[in-house]
């Protein structure tokens, strides 16, 4: 703390045209307060706060949807396709500036008159590119809202795609893995929404894909099998009944 230079970082801010918001801020998610007490890969805790761009930090319904960056056109089609149902359906889909499933996803989320995706950052805002996609990143100020734990001129490192995964899982309500292999990074944001009690979900896809290997694994190991969107806002309605039927504690059920 005593390295930063305030009027440097207050600069900074401002240049993107960005916010910090902390938690009790009135933008501040109470979801991400479900991190307390909870660790994975050396990652914990609330962010001490949030540097974030373009429309509110308050997604209605979200849902995580994410997957391979070396993704299949079978798995780029779906996931557009999911993102942007999910959006008419009310849900805002929380994905990453990754190649592969999540950018489908961004441009689902985006070409639809539906909710606004969330898209976070594993560095700070002055390195939020994507080769080959400047056109969509130029549209996320207003079309998405964007958010990342780094002060704008930090560069992404591998600690910080890990620690990225723990935000995407508690500001959703669930997951959703669209495609990827068995060393995909996806599996850590899956594992996040199990530690936080969240459903996990998976799209089958063809058993000779090595990108089909993470998905499989995961419904074989209890994760909802979904194909649609439907599918998904089913999941997450059982999930939100169950949780409002919970007994309060120390009462019986």
């Amino acid at each position: 703390a005593r390295r930063i230079d305030l009027d440097e970082l207050d600069g900074e801010t401002g240049y993107v045209g960005s916010r910090f918001v902390i938690p009790g801020d009135p933008e501040w998610s109470a979801a991400l307060d479900e991190l307390v007490g909870h660790e994975l890969h050396g990652t914990r805790g609330v962010p001490f706060g949030l540097w974030v761009l373009g429309l509110g930090l308050d997604p209605q319904r979200p849902v995580a949807l994410t997957g391979a960056r070396a993704a299949t056109t079978y798995g780029v089609t779906v996931a557009e396709q999911m993102a942007g149902d999910l959006a008419v359906l009310g849900h805002a889909v929380v994905t990453s500036l990754a190649y592969g499933v999540d950018v489908a996803a961004i441009q689902g989320s985006i070409t639809t008159e539906g909710m606004a995706p969330v898209v976070l950052l594993a560095s700070g805002l002055m390195h939020m590119r994507l080769s080959s996609h400047e056109h969509l990143v130029a549209e996320l100020p207003e079309r998405a809202t964007v958010i990342t734990e780094h002060a704008p001129s930090v560069v992404p490192s591998r600690a910080s795609f890990l620690a990225r995964c723990r935000l995407m899982a508690a500001l959703s309500e669930g997951t959703v893995v669209v495609e990827a292999a068995m060393r995909s990074g996806s599996r850590t944001t899956a594992t996040w929404s199990e530690m936080l009690g969240k459903p996990v979900m998976a799209v089958p896809g063809p058993i000779t894909s090595s990108q089909s290997r993470m998905p499989h694994r995961l419904i074989q190991q209890g994760a909802h099998l979904v194909e649609c969107a439907e599918d998904i806002a089913a999941v997450l309605d059982r999930a939100s009944s169950t949780t409002n039927l919970a007994p309060a504690e120390g009462n019986p059920s």
